[in-house]
């Protein structure tokens, strides 16, 4: 379920980051819109964008925001 702006936060998840890896989370709408086409939404965490900031076992926050487009049909 969305809030009243279509925001849904998810529940906190852990994973271990590893070298050169990176993460991507994709969000997409099931069932859809009726008479809509709508895209997924995708951000991805890089291994550049954490390592600069904690050091080697620390932990990081993220908090990505994925945009799902829709469009009239």
């Amino acid at each position: 379920m969305t809030d009243e702006n279509c925001r849904y936060e998810a529940g906190t998840t852990l994973l271990k980051l590893y070298r050169e890896q990176s993460i991507n989370v994709v969000a997409e709408l099931q069932g859809g819109v009726i008479g809509y086409t709508c895209n997924q939404g995708m951000v991805t965490l890089n291994w550049a964008d954490v390592y600069p900031s904690v050091d080697f076992g620390e932990t990081y926050n993220w908090n990505p925001t994925c945009v799902i487009w829709c469009w009239k049909n």
